[in-house]
Order: C-alpha cells, then sequence, then structure tokens
C-alpha cells in the first residue's frame, strides 16, 4: 500500500492511505528497534495523519525498510517483489526483489556481480603468496580480471585506480591523493611496480613485493573506490534524475560490496580479502571489537558502517542528497580507522628497537601508510613527514625515530581527520591480551580538538574548581570562605595523591620548573616566587590593596587572578618541563 497510496502511481484515495498505515502500525516499532531513521521516514510517509500520503516516494519507503531486514531477521527472498497487477511476469517499477543482504546490508538493486570482484583479489593474494611467487598470473588477475562481470567484459581490480571516470575524477578525498601522489594512477602504479619488481622494488625481498601488491590493490585500488562509488551516488541524487544510478542508490550499493566483497556471506564473517575484513583483523589487535573485552565480535568499525550505509541508501532513495552527503563523510572518516591501525601496528613491528622488524613488517606498514598519508599531510605536512620517513620501506633505516614518535604524528591529526583516539584504540599484546605494548595504549582525546597521547583526563577537571570558584565570588553575597576553600583545597581534578588545586599552581611549583625563564621574568617584576597566588588571596581575603575594595572588584580580581595568572604561568611551566623531559633523552621521564 506504500505503492498503491503514492500520488504519483494515480491509484491514491483514503482507502489504500488506510490499509497501508494499518500495515506499517504493525511492524513500525521492529523497525524502529534495528533503526530509528528507518522507521521516522516509514511513519512520516505512511502515518494516515501525514499532511500527504507517501511524500518521499514509495521507493523511499522500500529502501527504508530493506535497509532492516537483516536486523528484523527476514531477507530479500521471503519478501519478494509487487508483481503488476495487469501483467503477472512483471514487477511494478522500483518494487522488483532487493538483493541480500551481504555482510548485513540488503542492497536495492542488483550488485551480485559487483560483489564477486573479491574472488580476483583472492586469486591474486594467491599467487603472490606462492614459493614461489607466480608474478605473471597475479599480474593476469588484476589486470584482465576473472569473476566479475560488467555489462560489456570484465571488471578489474586494476580498473579501480585505471578507469576512474571524468564524472568521479573531481571526488576531494581522491584528488587529495592524487595531488600528494602526483598520479591520478598512483594505486595501480604502486601495485603493478611491486608484481613487476620495478621502480621502489627492483632490489626489493619477494616478501615484500607479495605484501605490497596484495595490500597495494586491496587499500589502494579498491578503498579509493569505495569513496568513489559513493560521491558517484551524491552526484546521481544531486542529478534528480531517478534513472540515474536509481537516484544514486545502485552506485550506494556498490560501494558497500566493493567494501565487503562476496566471501562475506550474508552476515559478514570477516573471512573475505576486502576492507570489510581489515576491520574485523584490527579490531582483535586493538581492542576495538563490540563483543567482550572488546576482542570478539564484529569491529566497532564495521558495526558503525553499516548503519551508516543503511541510512545513506535510504536517504538517497529518498532524493534527500544533503543529509546522505553527510553520512558519506561519517562513512569515510571510519573506514580511515583500520588503515591507520594497520599503520601503528606494522610501526610497532617495523621498529628494530623491538625485535620484530624484517622485510614483511616493513612492507606491510608501507602499504597501510600510503593508504592514510595524503590524509595527514592535509592536516599536517609535518606530521606526514615524519611518518613518511619513517614508514617508506626506501628509508635507509625502518622507524628510525621509533614506533612512538609515528604513534605521536598520527594522533595530533585525528581530530583533523574526524576519528578518535576510542575509534583506533591501543595495540594489545599479542602475549597478554590483557596489556597494550609499552607506548601504544589508546590516546585520551580530543580536547578542544586536540588528542592526548596520555591520560591527562584528571588534569582537565581541574576547571570545574575554576567554575566554582567564580560561582562563588559572583554569589550575592559574595562566599569568600568557599571561595577560598575550593582556591585552596580543591574538590574535582584527582592527583596520585590528593587532589590537584588552583592554588598549587603557584605555590606548588617544583624546582624543576622554577628555573623557567619566562616564569623567572615575573618573579623578578613581581620580586615574589608566589606573585600569583598572593594576588588572588589578597582577593579572596579583602587585604593588603584590597582592604577597602569594593566587592566587585575583589570578585573580578579572584577569578581573572587564578585564570590568567596561577593556571596561565602554569601552562607555560608545563611545557618547560616537556621539553627539560625530551632533553633528558629518557623515554620514561613523563613519557619525554
Amino acid at each position: 500500500y506504500a505503492y498503491k497510496a503514492d500520488p504519483a502511481n494515480g491509484i491514491s484515495g483514503p482507502k489504500p492511505i488506510a490499509e497501508g498505515w494499518s500495515f506499517a502500525r504493525g511492524v513500525l516499532p521492529q523497525i524502529h528497534s534495528c533503526s530509528p531513521s528507518a522507521a521516522a521516514l516509514v511513519r512520516r510517509n505512511m502515518d494516515m495523519s501525514a499532511t500527504a500520503a507517501v511524500a518521499d516516494g514509495y521507493r523511499a519507503v522500500k529502501r527504508a525498510v530493506e535497509s532492516v531486514y537483516g536486523c528484523m531477521g527476514i531477507s530479500c527472498a521471503a519478501v519478494g517483489g509487487l508483481l503488476d497487477e495487469n501483467n503477472a511476469n512483471a514487477y511494478y517499477p522500483g518494487m522488483e526483489p532487493c538483493h541480500g543482504p551481504l555482510a548485513g546490508y540488503a542492497a536495492a538493486t542488483d550488485v551480485t556481480e559487483h560483489a564477486r570482484i573479491d574472488l580476483d583479489q583472492a586469486e591474486l593474494e594467491k599467487f603472490v603468496d606462492a614459493s614461489p611467487p607466480q608474478w605473471s598470473q597475479a599480474l593476469d588477475i588484476y589486470t584482465r580480471g576473472a569473476h566479475s562481470q560488467k555489462s560489456q567484459g570484465l571488471r578489474t581490480l586494476a580498473g579501480f585506480s585505471t578507469g576512474i571516470s571524468a564524472g568521479k575524477a573531481d571526488a576531494p578525498l581522491y584528488q587529495q591523493f592524487v595531488s600528494y601522489y602526483k598520479s591520478a594512477t598512483y594505486a595501480d602504479e604502486f601495485v603493478r611496480a611491486a608484481l613487476g619488481g620495478t621502480g621502489e622494488f627492483a632490489q626489493a625481498a619477494d616478501v615484500m613485493r607479495a605484501e605490497c601488491a596484495n595490500k597495494g590493490s586491496q587499500y589502494g585500488n579498491t578503498w579509493m573506490y569505495v569513496i568513489l562509488e559513493m560521491e558517484d551516488a551524491l552526484d546521481d541524487c544531486r542529478a534528480g534524475n531517478l534513472q540515474a544510478n536509481d537516484r544514486g542508490v545502485h552506485a550506494w550499493d556498490e560501494a558497500w560490496v566493493f567494501y565487503a566483497g562476496s566471501l562475506e556471506g550474508i552476515a559478514g564473517s570477516g573471512a573475505g580479502v576486502q576492507p570489510y575484513a581489515l576491520a574485523e583483523k584490527r579490531c582483535v589487535n586493538f581492542g576495538t571489537c563490540t563483543g567482550a573485552g572488546g576482542v570478539s565480535g564484529t569491529s566497532q568499525v564495521n558495526r558503525r558502517l553499516l548503519q551508516l550505509f543503511q541510512e545513506g541508501q535510504g536517504l538517497l532513495a529518498a532524493g534527500r542528497c544533503d543529509e546522505a552527503a553527510s553520512v558519506y563523510t561519517q562513512i569515510s572518516q571510519t573506514m580511515a580507522v583500520p588503515m591507520m591501525q594497520g599503520m601503528l601496528r606494522y610501526a610497532y613491528k617495523a621498529d628494530p628497537a623491538n625485535g620484530i622488524s624484517g622485510p614483511k613488517p616493513i612492507a606491510e606498514g608501507w602499504s597501510f601508510a600510503r593508504g592514510v598519508l595524503p590524509q595527514i599531510h592535509s592536516c599536517s605536512p609535518s606530521a606526514a613527514a615524519l611518518v613518511r620517513r619513517n614508514m617508506d620501506m626506501s628509508a635507509t633505516a625502518a622507524v628510525a625515530d621509533g614506533y612512538r614518535a609515528v604513534k605521536r604524528a598520527v594522533e595530533s591529526v585525528y581530530g583533523c581527520m574526524g576519528i578518535s583516539c576510542a575509534a583506533v584504540g591501543g595495540l594489545l599484546d599479542e602475549n597478554n591480551a590483557n596489556a597494550y605494548y609499552p607506548g601504544m595504549e589508546p590516546c585520551h582525546g580530543p580536547l578542544a580538538g586536540y588528542a592526548a597521547a596520555t591520560d591527562v583526563t584528571e588534569h582537565a577537571r581541574i576547571d570545574l574548581d575554576q567554575a566554582e570558584l567564580e560561582k562563588f565570588v559572583d554569589a550575592s553575597p559574595p562566599q569568600w570562605s568557599q571561595a577560598l576553600d575550593i582556591y585552596t583545597r580543591g574538590a574535582h581534578s584527582q592527583k596520585s595523591q590528593g587532589l590537584r588545586t588552583l592554588a598549587g599552581f603557584s605555590t606548588g611549583i617544583s624546582a624543576g620548573k622554577a628555573d623557567a625563564p619566562l616564569y623567572q621574568q615575573f618573579v623578578s617584576y613581581y620580586k615574589s616566587a608566589t606573585y600569583a597566588d598572593e594576588f588572588v588571596r589578597a582577593a579572596l581575603g579583602g587585604t593588603g590593596e584590597f582592604a577597602q575594595a569594593a566587592d566587585v572588584m575583589r570578585a573580578e580580581c579572584a577569578n581573572k587572578g587564578s585564570q590568567y595568572g596561577n593556571t596561565w604561568m602554569y601552562v607555560i611551566l608545563e611545557m618547560e618541563d616537556a621539553l627539560d623531559d625530551c632533553r633528558a633523552g629518557n623515554l620514561q621521564a613523563n613519557d619525554r
């Protein structure tokens, strides 16, 4: 009755509207439990009280409910398609049976052949991992294909880099990579060089060539083509033509099956060879799976991506292109997480200091680094330069600055890249799943856009003391004793022993910090090492220069004296302390 109640079909009226609403009420709670956004779309279109019947069109309703089939435990085959009442051999347009699910995603269009591209990837992997490697057969499957049929000829892994159409080529993220690598076919060139033993691979060991050819195809060619298919879907949607890839839904479906691949099966087994499988592997390494201890169950990345792909499919079907574009942004950011995890894992393994290094982890690390370097560079050229200097397989020494330096560099751009410390997690010790490798713990943040590399959660809470101080001095009348108490005793910022205090930012300066030049400049001027604290206490106590001052003057000076006297200078002193630790060259000194 979504079809019959849609005025565009010339059948609508009170009867089909009422029937449609009656049926919708029978499934809306289940739809909502799987996807509130899908349920909202269904209700907006099917509710008999709506201003207009099926306002987004019956196709949008169909796509919305198909997005939750997997969650509800039903299949496309079980539901079927709506047959034309005047032609039992045909379906009403747009009411054909859906396809899938594949790794939980119910495609609205037929992408069966597209999904089979992973069979080419599996063969490529088999050939390069053979002993000895079968380079010519690997090149053949890469360039000619074998399993994924197009309307004319075969789809190929090479074509994901060499066959990018003009319509796709203007995608901003792709252009970011093109600009960084100075080539529109950067991904293909890397894979071909690895297969052919040319360029940077002229003297490379077979294991390095094999790793880079395989991962270059997976996370260079295919990863980017998934991005380009989503961009294509958005372009089709904005064109507003239902016939253009069915308003972008077909291209969106293609993106998912290229990401997952046919080997993942209905539920997503993690046994495939596409980026979906990478997310499943890395979540075990980094404690970011959805099950117990973060090391079992589906990866957080793939669970999130499935939700976003389903949401985007419904939005595209409804022609809500701007909202779909927002979903795409979240997808592209989330897709970067396993790549980052892969690079960090092999930064650790390739660092000779850990006794694991060798050609294989170096090649793997470089393959993953290539997949994120352009994005890192767009956020911070200096961070990208450090990563490349350490991870490039052509470097004179592997991870010369140490894996910790690589980790800090990439963590500095998490906020800019739209990913979080929690999403990436930390590299778990393979011999002790309850511990992280030293220096590979999860970072913390971001806070105001800054991703802390160490746990400073309690430190950040000092502002809660400041907020209370401000509240007490601004009260009418001012509560001077309570203000002094929060200033001197603290309440919210825990240290290893006791509480951190605002007063301590002036009175508790250690000898190691006290020789900071800027601090000494202030000490010399005010002729006191605790000049900031003395000012605040005088304001709170109504002594010294505040003996005859109005309450408002005391309040302003107590509050701002603490903020911009005590705290401001302590920020300076912490940076000076960081530099001292670094110069000491001791990795254990406040982790440099």
